[in-house]
């Protein structure tokens, strides 16, 4: 192996390290540009007990609340339970979470 193949990967790891310090500290926890749908399909969970249905492949959003249908459910049936505990709190504390 080369001097700049040892080195290539760790290189790559230290400048993707840098810019994801550098876009946490320029968007807030809760404002990234799709929290509000992330948020809408675990909402979706509680309020319908099933998964969104990609209703528009165009817009992939499921009509009955706009909730994003394109993810795998696994993580989002995950951060159900705790989505259920703290369902009566203000929408921006739950994004907080």
């Amino acid at each position: 192996m080369n001097k700049g193949a040892r080195w290539l990967l760790p290189a790559v790891l230290l400048v993707h390290g840098l810019l994801a310090f550098v876009y946490t500290q320029i968007i807030p926890v809760d404002r990234g540009p799709d929290e509000p749908h992330h948020l809408l399909y675990i909402e979706h969970f509680e309020r319908f007990g099933d998964l969104p249905r990609l209703t528009s492949a165009k817009t992939a959003r499921d009509d009955r609340d706009g909730s994003i249908a394109i993810h795998p459910p696994l993580y989002y049936a995950a951060c159900w339970p705790l989505y259920h505990l703290v369902r009566h709190w203000p929408h921006e504390r739950i994004q907080m979470v």
